[in-house]
């Protein structure tokens, strides 16, 4: 197994855990919150923290079919309102770096991956959900940085063509 550096450590067999806080969207959408959580985390020991960067568009249609006619779905309000605004990006990893904590994120599009390159995560976290999602896998393959692949629920052979993808683009910082 390869070591794979993430920010300031080193991840691989025979290194201390990296243990990683999941914050997710529990920031109850006031970033003095994912603030504090980050704190939290640091204080905790964590070595980083991680959250989910997505768009309530970016995961489903606002419309769902209800008989012959379409109508507004439910959950998608509850979605956009659990979404990580863009400038929040900026001013979290800005936070996480000043207290001393790797600053990570589960990109759920390839905007919001292309939004993470950009604020210079030092890793990239693939959630389960997106083990398949070849698009999203080569597109974070291509920045060159390691890459963190949830597995979840997925079979041996999604998760060894996901290991392919990322490899394929010459990235094995896996």
């Amino acid at each position: 197994m390869k070591e794979i550096k993430i920010g300031n450590r080193i991840v691989g067999r025979g290194c201390p855990a990296f243990i990683i806080a999941e914050i997710g969207s529990n920031h109850d959408c006031k970033i003095e919150r994912a603030k504090e959580l980050i704190k939290l985390s640091k204080d905790a020991g964590a070595d980083a923290v991680k959250f989910q960067s997505f768009t309530a568009e970016g995961l489903f249609n606002p419309l769902k079919p209800d008989g012959d006619k379409w109508v507004t779905h439910p959950a998608y309000k509850i979605i956009e309102s659990l979404t990580l605004p863009e400038d929040w990006h900026y001013n979290l990893k800005e936070y996480a770096d000043s207290i001393g904590i790797v600053f990570l994120s589960a990109p759920f599009d390839l905007q919001r991956a292309e939004l993470l390159n950009k604020i210079a995560v030092p890793a990239f976290k693939i959630a389960s959900g997106d083990l398949t999602n070849d698009v999203l896998l080569k597109q974070i393959a291509g920045y060159k940085k390691p890459v963190i692949i949830s597995t979840g629920a997925g079979y041996l052979g999604e998760v060894e063509r996901a290991v392919d993808i990322v490899r394929n683009e010459g990235n094995d910082e896996i």
